[in-house]
């Protein structure tokens, strides 16, 4: 009995992704799609996964609503990546860049 309520979650949440991917128009052969419980561990995820190991930068933007930024730069200070800070959208686009 286990068994068929894990299979029911997993094809519920297989069924949404799908939904969202054919609402956004985005193949699914070409593109994945996570879900996560919110803002800051969808952050979290992508820090431990991004391969700082092939590019030493990173450019953050302050972000208002939450600080869920600060996974990325811990991740990034504990790999001895170089990081940039603009402080809002009302910095000078040359500067970001350049930075790029």
């Amino acid at each position: 009995m286990r068994f068929m309520a894990v299979l029911r979650k997993a094809l519920l949440e297989h069924d949404i992704k799908a939904r969202i991917m054919d609402y956004l128009n985005i193949p699914e052969n070409e593109y994945g799609l996570v879900l996560t419980v919110s803002r800051g561990s969808a952050f979290k995820l992508l820090a431990e996964s991004y391969p700082f190991q092939t590019n030493k930068k990173l450019l953050t933007m302050f972000d208002y609503e939450s600080q869920s930024v600060n996974w990325m730069v811990q991740s990034a200070r504990e790999r001895k990546v170089q990081r940039f800070t603009v402080p809002g959208l009302s910095g000078q686009p040359s500067n970001c860049a350049q930075l790029i």
